[in-house]
């Protein structure tokens, strides 16, 4: 048995598969049913903020007064809901088969909660 002395950990958002598209579209709804407008530039500008603290952006940006977990809410209920149209990153995902057939430790995770 080999003895490996490191080990791959791969993000799975951005990394693994391409989701930006599909988050932006449902924080562009959760946020339009609470009259808060969301710019798209300035959305993926900010990739690598928390949910939380991309609605806090919008909504103080909107001027409107609105709690930040119900939106933050909302949004994961319609992206549960969703078809998620993600696509692969397929670079990474072939590095990823590689080091798999070569026995390379490795994993995947996440930043989210992921519930």
């Amino acid at each position: 048995m080999r003895k490996n002395r490191y080990a791959y950990i791969f993000d799975f958002d951005g990394v693994l598969v391409r989701t930006m598209e599909a988050h932006f579209q449902c924080y562009k709804q959760a946020l339009a049913e609470f009259g808060v407008p969301i710019d798209r530039k300035q959305f993926f500008h900010q990739a690598g903020m928390t949910g939380q603290e991309q609605i806090r952006y919008f909504v103080k940006r909107a001027g409107v007064q609105v709690k930040i977990e119900e939106v933050y809410q909302r949004k994961r209920a319609i992206w549960e809901k969703s078809s998620r149209a993600v696509t692969a990153i397929d670079c990474n995902v072939a590095f990823l088969r590689m080091l798999r057939a070569a026995d390379v430790p490795h994993g995947h995770g996440r930043a989210g909660l992921g519930r």
